[in-house]
């Protein structure tokens, strides 16, 4: 039984593109919806078009599918919300949920600066679970693995390993639980790998992963 039903509007001004919607039929919400075909992610979405007269076109062309649609991170102006939202207001519903921002830090040069710019307590913190996994545990290392394109499944079987030991196997969302997130990860993974750009980082205790970043 097929869950997910692509609904990619696009707006086109001649040969021109103009404005784009990447969605999909989610039927796995009740009711269905419209979602963006990455919703999975969790990541921000942005509806694509080059002026308000080209999202107007966009907004009309959606509400023309007649399904609500549900946007969970829609990343866009005030001004363009409120247009695209009125357009549809006759045929379809949007749901907008309350948006978050990523979790990203800048990097500075040396480690040394980026641990001055925490704050007194992040930085007490992390020196104090340092010294309690030190004590505990005799051989505490951290492995930096930058893998060759052929090395790169053994990798991801260690995160998938790892992952799956814990809490996000028993609540459904580990990879080896999440068929679509597994198939994005292995993607994107494999593209950076070919251009070097993939480094993988393990927590070991005693030889043992116990946590990891990629």
């Amino acid at each position: 039984q097929h869950m997910f039903e692509l609904s990619v509007v696009l707006i086109w001004n001649g040969e021109l593109l103009v404005a784009a919607a990447p969605l999909m039929l989610d039927k796995m919400l009740s009711p269905s919806r419209l979602v963006p075909i990455d919703a999975f992610a969790g990541e921000p979405f942005r509806l694509l078009y080059r002026d308000s007269e080209a999202l107007g076109a966009l907004a009309k062309a959606c509400a023309g599918l007649k399904r609500p649609i549900l946007f969970r991170r829609l990343q866009a102006s005030e001004t363009d919300l409120v247009l695209f939202s009125a357009a549809l207001r006759s045929n379809a519903a949007v749901y907008c949920k309350p948006r978050y921002s990523s979790a990203i830090v800048k990097l500075p040069a040396d480690f040394e600066t980026f641990e001055a710019s925490m704050s007194s307590n992040r930085r007490s913190g992390i020196r104090r679970k340092w010294r309690i996994a030190t004590r505990e545990h005799d051989d505490v290392r951290v492995e930096f693995v930058t893998p060759e394109p052929g090395e790169i499944p053994e990798q991801l079987a260690r995160i998938m390993a790892l992952e799956g030991s814990g809490w996000k196997q028993r609540s459904g969302t580990a990879l080896s639980a999440d068929y679509r997130m597994r198939c994005f990860i292995t993607q994107l993974a494999n593209a950076f790998g070919h251009e070097g750009g993939l480094v993988f980082a393990f927590l070991k205790f005693c030889g043992r992963d116990v946590a990891c970043r990629f």
